[in-house]
């Protein structure tokens, strides 16, 4: 959840361009009624500058709302994970339990990052509620944090991976991986990470 800070130095701006664009849309009002005298062209512009700036009132104020599109969790992984990982069949939204393998020999567990062995890789699309109780969860557990923020990724006591995207409600837990360098590496090459 963003703070009010952030909402306020997220909306002052568009705010400001909203105010600065105010008199264009009323000068450009006034000449459609002048000029043609056809109100009802003055009204509908107003209506379309109303509607964008609601629009992006809405997604800077909101940037928790997932993307469009994602039905469930292996759409939402990042494109060299999902073609790595053999997952079983996933639920969609809230279904945190979807099993995927990724071979050892798969380069993405180059270099003995699984120890030799298959890792296995959880996922799930969680709501923003659910999400955030994993997060805090994985927080009590003594993880080493990396990232957080919109993403949140920390390394577990057992050389695991957790990660959470509150953008997509994408939620991924990793078994054991060959140590904490490891476990970086994996979500570097892995995608989670950039």
């Amino acid at each position: 959840m963003q703070s009010v800070e952030n909402v306020v130095s997220t909306v002052g701006p568009i705010a400001a361009a909203a105010a600065a664009l105010a008199p264009s849309v009323a000068k450009a009002g006034k000449a459609f009624t002048d000029s043609s005298g056809a109100q009802w062209r003055a009204v509908i512009a107003a209506l379309a500058s109303m509607v964008v700036l609601a629009y992006l009132v809405v997604r800077s104020c909101a940037p928790g709302l997932a993307p469009i599109g994602y039905t469930t969790p292996v759409e939402a992984l990042p494109e060299v994970l999902r073609s790595a990982a053999r997952c079983e069949s996933l639920p969609s939204l809230d279904g945190a339990g979807g099993k995927c393998v990724i071979g050892a020999g798969d380069p993405i567990l180059a270099g003995g990052l699984g120890g030799g062995k298959d890792l296995t890789v959880t996922i799930g699309l969680l709501s923003a509620d659910r999400l955030s109780e994993e997060v805090r969860r994985w927080r009590g557990a003594g993880g080493s944090v990396v990232s957080d923020g919109a993403v949140f990724a920390a390394i577990g006591p057992a050389s695991s991976v957790w990660y959470a995207d509150t953008r997509s409600g994408l939620r991924v837990e990793t078994g054991s991986l060959a140590g904490a360098a490891a476990a970086r590496a994996f979500l570097v090459r892995s995608g989670l990470l950039r």
